[in-house]
């Protein structure tokens, strides 16, 4: 087994430091990475061979607020990022396609009724987004969940209460989209029919996922603990305490100012 090394460590002062939204492309090599506290945010293509070159700065004008999560699609070869807030009509939001071989945006699909915040691409031709309800004049927790198709970009249908700003991640073996919200909630939907499967209660402020695909296991957390929702041999979930360990598990963190992702080579 090859050994691990540190893709990317920067340490820089905390106004700004905040990059989310990484994605990579395994056949160009390229790690996509949402820069959201600039005047104008911007995406970083970088390269993850041994220079670790930046290969284009990507500024997003149109951007009414910050950038979140990002996917790769690898059927099309793109990067689809998406960003909360249009700018020009702020109850709309925005998904960005991007191309990591030309370094540009090819195109920004205006979101009806949906100020996302996280993607999954659960299928060769469709995305679910989290969409949050806390933006605009009278905001609120929750929000719903946007089926996006790839083919026709557009947004086909939506899953009322199914959303909210937080973190999504897919099973596929399982059939399974989990999305945990700040509206303390972990939704679990079956990705066939976009229903929902299971809600699970979970602390206020677990908005960060990651999902086993050996264990069938789905891990929130959030600063104060780790839990983890385990498949029992019944089929039922529960919710129990798990504790990380640091040397056995990546952390993820943009909201720090040393960010420090890992992959292996």
């Amino acid at each position: 087994m090859r050994r691990r090394e540190p893709f990317l460590r920067r340490s820089q002062p905390a106004a700004r430091c905040a990059r989310t939204g990484l994605a990579f492309d395994p056949i160009d090599r390229v790690v996509i990475v949402a820069n959201s506290n600039e005047d104008t945010p911007f995406l970083s293509l970088i390269s993850s061979g041994p220079d670790r070159k930046i290969l284009a700065k990507i500024p997003v004008p149109e951007s009414g607020e910050n950038l979140e999560r990002s996917a790769y699609h690898a059927p099309s070869g793109m990067f689809y990022t998406v960003i909360p807030v249009m700018k020009s009509d702020p109850t709309k939001g925005l998904m960005a396609q991007t191309d990591p071989t030309s370094g540009k945006i090819v195109k920004l699909h205006e979101i009806e009724r949906c100020h996302p915040h996280s993607l999954s691409i659960v299928s060769l031709t469709t995305i679910f987004m989290g969409c949050s309800l806390g933006h605009g004049s009278s905001p609120k927790p929750g929000g719903d969940m946007a089926v996006f198709d790839i083919p026709s970009a557009k947004v086909v249908s939506y899953g009322e209460g199914l959303g909210g700003n937080g973190g999504s991640d897919i099973n596929l073996k399982l059939g399974q989209y989990y999305h945990s919200t700040t509206n303390a909630a972990l939704f679990v939907v079956d990705i066939k029919t976009g229903q929902l499967a299971q809600k699970i209660v979970t602390p206020k402020d677990s908005r960060s996922l990651a999902v086993s695909q050996t264990n069938n296991r789905c891990l929130p957390g959030d600063n104060r603990q780790r839990r983890s929702v385990r498949r029992l041999p019944d089929g039922v979930r529960a919710l129990e305490r798990f504790t990380f360990r640091r040397k056995r598990i990546q952390r993820w963190r943009s909201s720090c100012c040393t960010l420090r992702v890992r992959w292996m080579r």
